[in-house]
């Protein structure tokens, strides 16, 4: 038996509307997905694994690694051992220090180097941090998945201690290989404005990041591999958690 820790946003977490209450709430809505129950986490349950899923959505990724290093610092007080973690990666944009109150890095930076720049520095504290917390507990194994954003090329060199890693499991579902990366899909209006107002970002930039979002959607639309247009279907989640099993040798009793 494995210690199994998933961190993450809604990428991660089971979609159980589509089994559960639409059928009893709204019977109009009745779906009843059966390809749910063998989602990752019972996929692994039933393999004799011990699974904690902390995953919830709309997550930043400096919140799901806060939460990996408060169970691993918790394991290393209370004399536990975490075995893998499996971390979906989220857009770094959610990262961003939105404070106009104070005089904060992010948007200085935004302000003098501009989006992309801004975007390459907080995927290096967010891989910096990761990188930490491998370091803290090495014997821990870590599988990441570029989920609703894909790791920032630039930098995702900083992960290459990764026991497993797909870098853009968007990608992968598809089959494709001209998917932009976008980190910036759940920015809504008034963030597009303090950009521009507030930091120079200009309106080509934000126009040029709008377009990769309604490519992006518009990729997403067989509803086969993504349930509602934007997550992974039961489909695409048994294709990843093979992936995982596999790599780990999760189906037999050898070690992680």
């Amino acid at each position: 038996m494995k210690n199994i820790l998933i961190i993450g946003d809604s990428w991660a977490i089971v979609p159980c509307n589509r089994y559960a209450s639409q059928s009893f709430f709204h019977k109009d809505l009745a779906i009843k997905d059966n390809n749910i129950l063998n989602w990752m986490d019972f996929r692994l349950l039933a393999l004799k694994h011990n699974v904690n899923n902390r995953s919830f959505g709309g997550n930043q990724n400096w919140f799901q690694l806060g939460i990996a290093e408060t169970h691993i610092q918790s394991s290393l007080k209370n004399n536990f051992r975490i075995d893998l973690i499996i971390w979906y990666h989220t857009e770094l944009c959610r990262d961003l220090n939105w404070d106009l109150n104070i005089n904060n890095h992010h948007m200085q930076m935004l302000k003098n180097k501009g989006l992309d720049s801004t975007l390459d520095y907080i995927g290096e504290e967010t891989y910096n941090y990761a990188t930490m917390l491998h370091e803290l507990s090495p014997s821990t194994k870590w599988a990441i998945i570029g989920g609703h954003a894909p790791l920032r090329s630039k930098v995702k060199n900083l992960l290459n201690w990764a026991d497993f890693r797909l870098d853009d499991y968007r990608a992968k579902i598809l089959n494709r290989r001209d998917i932009p990366e976008c980190q910036t899909l759940s920015l809504h209006t008034a963030q597009w404005d303090i950009l521009k107002d507030k930091c120079g970002i200009s309106t080509e930039t934000i126009l040029k990041e709008l377009d990769k979002k309604e490519f992006i959607l518009s990729a997403c639309s067989d509803i086969y591999k993504f349930y509602d247009k934007v997550h992974p279907s039961p489909f695409s989640n048994f294709m990843l958690t093979d992936l995982i099993i596999k790599h780990f040798e999760l189906d037999i009793s050898s070690s992680v």
